[in-house]
C-alpha cells in the first residue's frame, strides 16, 4: 500500500506544487525546523496545492477524494478521468485527461504520461522544466517489466532522471517471483490439470476493483469459457477499455449473464472456502468442484522455481474447493526494481512505499545504493562517509566528531568555512581539529594544484592536492597517528563535499542528530585510539563531553540549539527529614491539557495520536463510512454510523466520555474511526484539533459541538451522507414508517407482466413500493435470486430489527461485495495461515 506521507507524493519543481495520490494533502507542508525533533507551528503554514497527479484507480491511491473535489486540477490518464467521473462522481471540470506520452504544460512545467504496465490506465508521471537538469520521475504503481522499461527509455531519449519515486511494494531479495507472462502461463497449466480431474469445476479469480483482467483472461483461455463478472465490475471493464475484448475463438470474453460460463471474477479477499461452498452450493448440481485463483506475488516461494506444480493446493471440503495462490503481479519483482533503476541512474531516489519512517526509508534504498549517484544526493552523505560512494574504493575510518563537524560546517558559506576553522579550532578535540584542517580549504586557490606534501610550522603535515589553511594544532602523537591513518582516502572525501549545498545539508544534520553517533557512526580502529587515563577522564560517559565541545561552536555559528538531553528521574530516598525541600516533579513531555480551571476530563488526555490512531484517521478518509442519523440523548448526541461492511454503530457523544458500539472501540485501545469519521468529516475539525483522537471532552470542548448539532444551520454533506435507499432500509429496520408509500393499482407484475388488480395474492415492496403477485414473488425467490425485489434488489418484506446488528448491505451496492476481508487482507491472510 502506498505511504500516506507528504514526501512520498509532493513534486517541487520551479516554484510549482503538484500533490502524485495525495489527496489528502491540501497545502505543502512547512519547512521543517532545523533541529531534528522540534515541533512545527500548527496549521496549514504552506502553500495551498492546485496541481494534483492521479497514477490510477486504486483506492489506496485516491484516499482523500471524493465527489466534492473542489481544490484544483486532476491530471490523469483518459481511462482514469472516466473511472473516477463514472464511479465516484467528480466533477469533470476539475479532471484533465492526458494521452499517454502526451506533453502538457503547467505554469511553466512539462508533464508527461507513460505507461506503467500497472492495472488498465496507470501511468507514470514524468515532470521537466526549463533550466532544470534532467527529469523528475515518479512511477505511482509500476510493473517494470523488459517492455516497460523499453518504451520508457525510448521516451526519455537519452535524458537523466533526476529523481525517481519509486514503487518499492516488493523491495527485498526475496520477492524473486517469475515475469507476468510466465504467471499467465501457469495460470492456464493449472486451469487445465483441473479440468481433467473434474471436467465440471467452477473457476474463480481474485480481483481488484480493476486489475488482474490479464490473469481472468488467461484462466478463461484455458478453459474456453466467457467469465461472468457483476454489473459494478462490468462497468469499470467497459470504462477501463476492455468491455470488446474477445476469446481466441470469438466469443466475447466478458458477460454479465452467469448462464454458460465456468470462470467468474470475485473480490480477491473473498476466497475463503466457506464462500467458494456457498458458490458451488448456488449452482445446484451445474459444478461439482470450485478451484479459485489468487493471483498475488506474495504468495511467491523458493518452492515455485521449478514451476507450476510449485504452486500448491489447498483443499477443504473433500477436496470439492481448492485455493491457488500464484506469483501473478501487477507490481515489479526485486529484480525488475534493479534492473529499472540501474537503467536510469537516477541522481535521487524516493521510495513511496513502506516508508513513513526515516529506517524503513532507509531500508528500502539500501539495495541501490551500489547503482545511485550518491553524489547528487547529499542526504545520504552518511553512507558515501563510511565507504559506500561509488567514487570510493575504501572505507575511511571517521571519528563521530568528525563526521558531526564535517556535516555541520559543510552548510556554511565559503567565505565562512575559513573563518570558522581560524576562530574555533581552540575550542575542538583533535579530531575535530582535524577535520576542520581538511574542509577549511583556501577557495580562492582551487583551481591549482600541488606536488608532495610539506610541513607546517607547527609540526602538522599539509595534505597533497589543494591548497589547505595552516591551522595551529597540538603536535600530539595521537594527532599525527591520525592524520597519517585518513590521508589516504583525504582526496575522495573532499572531491565529495564539494558537491554539498546548504539546504540539503540541513536535513542531513537532522539525521545525524537522531542517529545515536554511539553506535551508528564509524570510528577510529581501537589501535588508533588511546584509553584516557584515570586523572584526566573518572567515571562513565566522560566522552560524550568532547564530542559536545566539538560541536558547540560550528552550532553556535549556525544558531542551532544543541538538543537537550533528558533530565534522569530521581533515585527513590527514605523518609522526608525534617526541614527538608520537597522535591521537584519532573515536567512532562509534550503539550499540556487545554482543559478550563476548574474542569475535569473524564479521560486521560491524550498529547498526540498514536500510529494506531494515525492509521484509523486514515480509515476513516478511505473506507466507505455514511452518517444516518443524529438524535439528542439527554446531555448529549447520539449518532448512527453505516460501517463499511454494511453494520449500523452507534456513536456517543457525552460529558461522560465518548463512545462506540463497535468492537474496535470495545477493546480499550482509544478512538475507532466511527468516532472519527463524525469528528472529521461529519463535525468538518481538522486532523490537527486535539479533540478528534480524545475519548473524553471537557464541558468546554464539548458544548460547542452539541451546540453545532442543535442547531439549524448545521447540514451533513453530500459525500458522507447516505442515500435514499439506504435511508429507507435504516427507517424500516428502525421500526419507523414503510419506505416508500405503494403504488397505485392496477399494474403490471414486474415479473410475469400481467395487469394487477385489487384483491387477494398481492403484495408490494416497502423500498420502492411497486406492486407484485405474491406466487411470482415465492417463485423469484426459489429460482435462486433470493428473496429481494425484482426491481430494486432491497429485501423483501424485512422485518423490523430491534436485537442485535443492523446490517444495510442489502441496500447499498457499494457494500454488497465488501467484507472484512477485502478490507484488512492482512489480518485475513494472518487468519488462513492459522488456519491451515
Amino acid at each position: 500500500m502506498a505511504a500516506q506521507t507528504q514526501d512520498a507524493k509532493l513534486v517541487h519543481l520551479n516554484g510549482v506544487d503538484f500533490l502524485v495520490d495525495g489527496f489528502l494533502f491540501k497545502h505543502r507542508a512547512p519547512v521543517r525546523p532545523l533541529v531534528w525533533g522540534a515541533i512545527a507551528p500548527p496549521g496549514p503554514i504552506g502553500p495551498e496545492v492546485k496541481h494534483y497527479v492521479l497514477t490510477h484507480f486504486h483506492s489506496d491511491h485516491t484516499v482523500g477524494l471524493t465527489r466534492g473535489f473542489d481544490s484544483g486540477t486532476i491530471y490523469c490518464t483518459e481511462v482514469t478521468a472516466a473511472l473516477i467521473i463514472n464511479m465516484m462522481g467528480v466533477d469533470p471540470a476539475h479532471v484533465r485527461a492526458l494521452p499517454l506520452e502526451q506533453t502538457v504544460e503547467v505554469q511553466g512545467v512539462s508533464l508527461t504520461f507513460v505507461d506503467a504496465g500497472h492495472c488498465p490506465g496507470s501511468a507514470m508521471a514524468a515532470f521537466e522544466a526549463p533550466g532544470v537538469d534532467g527529469v523528475i520521475l515518479h512511477t505511482g504503481d509500476c510493473r517494470a517489466s523488459n517492455d516497460t522499461r523499453t518504451q520508457l527509455q525510448r521516451w526519455l531519449a537519452g535524458r537523466s532522471v533526476e529523481e525517481l519515486f519509486l514503487d518499492t511494494t516488493y523491495c527485498s531479495a526475496r520477492w524473486r517471483f517469475v515475469p507476468q507472462a510466465v504467471a499467465c502461463e501457469w495460470l492456464q497449466e493449472i486451469t487445465r490439470r483441473e479440468l481433467e480431474r473434474e471436467p465440471k469445476t467452477l473457476f474463480v479469480v481474485g480481483c481488484y476493483q480493476i486489475g488482474k483482467e490479464r490473469a481472468a483472461a488467461s484462466v478463461a483461455a484455458a478453459a474456453k469459457s466467457p467469465v461472468f463478472v457483476e454489473p459494478r465490475r462490468w462497468k469499470v471493464i467497459q470504462l477501463a477499455g476492455w468491455g470488446d475484448a474477445e476469446l481466441c475463438e470469438g466469443q466475447r470474453l466478458w458477460s454479465i449473464d452467469k448462464e454458460g460460463c465456468c470462470v467468474w471474477m470475485c473480490a480477491l479477499g473473498g476466497l475463503a472456502h466457506d464462500v467458494l461452498k456457498h458458490f458451488l452450493d448456488s449452482t445446484k448440481g451445474q459444478f461439482e468442484a470450485v478451484v479459485a485463483f489468487s493471483p498475488t506475488g506474495w504468495s511467491w516461494s523458493k518452492g515455485m522455481a521449478q514451476g507450476s506444480t510449485g504452486c500448491r493446493c489447498w483443499a477443504e471440503n473433500d477436496g470439492r474447493t481448492r485455493v491457488y495462490s500464484v506469483p501473478y503481479s501487477e507490481h515489479s519483482s526485486f529484480d525488475e526494481l534493479q534492473a529499472l533503476v540501474r537503467q536510469l541512474r537516477p541522481k535521487r531516489l524516493i521510495p513511496t512505499v513502506n516508508s513513513e519512517t526515516r529506517e524503513s526509508k532507509e531500508r528500502m534504498m539500501a539495495p541501490f545504493l551500489d547503482v545511485l549517484d550518491l553524489k547528487g544526493d547529499p542526504e545520504r552523505m552518511d553512507h558515501y562517509l563510511s565507504g559506500g560512494s561509488s567514487s570510493s574504493s575504501s572505507k575511511p575510518e571517521v571519528d563521530a566528531s568528525f563526521v558531526d563537524v564535517l556535516s555541520l560546517s559543510a552548510s556554511c558559506e565559503r567565505s565562512q568555512l575559513k573563518s570558522e576553522a581560524s576562530n574555533d579550532v581552540s575550542q575542538l578535540s583533535w579530531q575535530g581539529k582535524l577535520a576542520a584542517r581538511q574542509i577549511a580549504l583556501d577557495l580562492d586557490s582551487e583551481d591549482s594544484t600541488t606536488t608532495g606534501g610539506t610541513s607546517s610550522p607547527s609540526g602538522s603535515r599539509v595534505f597533497d592536492g589543494p591548497k589547505v589553511v595552516d591551522l595551529d594544532l597540538e603536535a600530539s602523537e595521537d594527532a599525527n597517528e591520525a592524520g597519517q591513518s585518513i590521508e589516504a582516502n583525504e582526496g575522495e572525501v573532499l572531491d565529495d563535499l564539494r558537491h554539498v549545498d546548504v539546504d540539503q545539508q540541513k536535513r542531513l544534520l537532522r539525521y545525524f542528530e537522531s542517529s545515536q553517533r554511539s553506535s551508528q557512526t564509524p570510528a577510529l580502529t581501537k589501535p588508533q585510539l588511546k584509553k584516557p587515563s584515570k586523572s584526566k577522564a573518572k567515571g562513565k560517559g566522560k566522552g560524550k563531553g568532547k564530542l559536545k565541545e566539538a560541536q558547540a561552536p560550528v552550532l553556535k555559528h549556525l544558531g542551532v540549539k544543541p538538543k537537550e538531553e533528558p533530565k534522569k528521574a530521581p533515585k527513590k530516598r527514605g523518609p522526608k527529614r525534617a526541614n527538608e525541600p520537597a522535591a521537584k516533579k519532573p515536567k512532562a513531555d509534550g503539550p499540556k491539557d487545554p482543559k478550563q480551571p476548574g474542569e475535569k476530563r473524564p479521560a486521560r488526555f491524550i498529547p498526540k495520536p498514536s500510529a494506531r490512531v494515525q492509521e484509523r484517521i486514515d480509515r476513516a478518509f478511505a473506507h466507505r463510512l455514511y452518517f444516518l442519523a443524529r438524535q439528542t440523548d439527554g446531555d448529549g448526541e447520539k449518532l448512527d454510523v453505516l460501517g463499511s461492511t454494511g453494520n449500523v454503530y452507534h456513536v456517543e457523544l457525552r460529558p461522560s466520555g465518548n463512545a462506540c458500539s463497535c468492537l474496535d472501540f470495545a477493546k480499550g485501545g482509544g478512538v475507532c474511526k466511527h468516532l472519527l469519521f463524525v469528528m472529521l468529516r461529519v463535525l468538518k475539525l481538522p486532523r490537527e484539533d486535539h479533540r478528534v483522537y480524545q475519548t473524553g471532552l471537557t464541558p468546554s470542548e464539548l458544548q460547542p459541538l452539541l451546540t453545532l448539532f442543535r442547531t439549524g444551520s448545521f447540514q451533513v454533506g453530500g459525500e458522507v451522507q447516505a442515500d435514499a435507499t439506504v435511508m429507507r432500509g435504516y427507517q424500516q429496520a428502525q421500526g419507523g414508517r414503510e419506505g416508500c408509500a405503494r403504488q397505485p393499482l392496477p399494474a403490471d407484475c414486474p415479473i410475469c407482466f400481467e395487469e394487477i388488480v385489487e384483491g387477494k395474492g398481492v403484495d408490494f415492496c416497502r423500498v420502492c413500493g411497486h406492486n407484485v403477485h405474491c406466487d411470482c414473488q415465492q417463485r423469484w425467490a426459489s429460482a435462486g435470486k433470493s428473496d429481494t425485489c425484482p426491481l430494486c434488489r432491497s429485501p423483501w418484506s424485512q422485518a423490523p430489527q430491534s436485537e442485535g446488528v443492523v446490517n444495510l448491505a442489502a441496500y447499498s451496492s457499494e457494500h454488497q461485495e465488501v467484507n472484512l476481508a477485502s478490507l484488512y487482507p492482512e489480518t485475513h491472510r494472518w487468519i488462513q495461515r492459522r488456519d491451515a
